[in-house]
């Protein structure tokens, strides 16, 4: 397999992986109570903006050529590090 496609299944893995975890602290958020769900749903939306990005720098890739893959993919492992950041900040609230 190409270094390319390998990078790709690995992010790809990576951000299922993130979903469902962005899925769980949702779960959790709405049986919170009220002060601590509120709080939790503003920060649940930064990560979902942190989702987001990393969607669109995952796209970027994907439409990428065979030369410029190697100079995005620092900033898709940059916007899944900062994914993981946000998750971890809002987990360690729970």
């Amino acid at each position: 397999m190409e270094p390319r496609e390998e990078f790709r299944e690995k992010i790809g893995a990576q951000i299922e992986k993130l979903d469902a975890e962005i899925d769980l602290l949702k779960a959790k958020a709405r049986k919170a109570k009220e002060e601590a769900r509120l709080e939790a749903v503003g920060q649940i939306d930064q990560v979902d903006q942190k989702r987001e990005e990393l969607g669109e720098k995952v796209e970027e890739f994907k439409n990428s050529g065979q030369d410029a893959w190697q100079e995005l993919k620092g900033g898709v492992n940059e916007a899944v590090r900062e994914l993981k950041n946000s998750l971890d900040q809002v987990r360690s609230r729970f």
